[in-house]
């Protein structure tokens, strides 16, 4: 039933072009509707209030942007230096622009190597309480699994594996003292 509701926008957005193809008076018509339709049944949008962790460490379904973030620096017993990015971008514009930009790097410092993997997903994240479960790529190659400070990456990028469980030591960060900051242009951050 999932992949159906994923692809029904796209049905539904070909369903209109061969109408509109077909009987190119309707256009005005077409279009009204389809605008009353997107604003009638697009989740609603605003500010959701001060942070509250780890309920927000979620996909949150009512927020156009969201990401989740990781880069770090890596150094094993023998002395190889590496660095990592892991990071899960999620865009929810209407109905049909619902998809995922996932990037995902590895420096190898030592061996003067830099691998870099990219994937855009045609879906939105699962809603998981209080944490999140994200994947990307064949055979889920990147994967970000937590919540609550304690997250597990996961990363396959060329000949490189990045298999990482993170605990965090300190507090969050919350700019804002974890309220909204509203833009002058439009739109806030946290």
């Amino acid at each position: 039933m999932r992949i159906i509701w994923q692809k029904l926008p796209w049905l539904i957005v070909l369903i209109l072009a061969l109408m509109v193809w077909k009987y190119p008076p309707l256009l005005p018509w077409i279009l009204l509707i389809a605008v009353i339709f997107m604003c009638w049944f697009s989740p609603k949008r605003g500010l959701i209030g001060p942070v509250s962790l780890p309920a927000d460490d979620a996909f949150l379904s009512t927020e156009q942007v969201q990401w989740w973030y990781w880069t770090g620096h890596l150094e094993t017993e023998d002395g190889q230096r590496f660095g990592f990015e892991v990071v899960f971008f999620s865009f929810d514009a209407f109905l049909f622009m619902r998809d995922q930009l996932v990037q995902a790097a590895i420096t190898d410092v030592n061996g003067n190597r830099f691998e870099f993997k990219e994937f855009v997903e045609f879906h939105l994240p699962n809603k998981t309480p209080n944490g999140f479960k994200l994947s990307a790529g064949a055979n889920k190659s990147v994967t970000a699994v937590g919540g609550n400070g304690t997250d597990h990456l996961h990363s396959a990028i060329g000949d490189y594996v990045l298999d990482i469980d993170l605990q965090s030591t300190k507090p969050p960060a919350l700019h804002y003292g974890g309220d909204a900051h509203p833009y002058v242009f439009g739109g806030y951050t946290y």
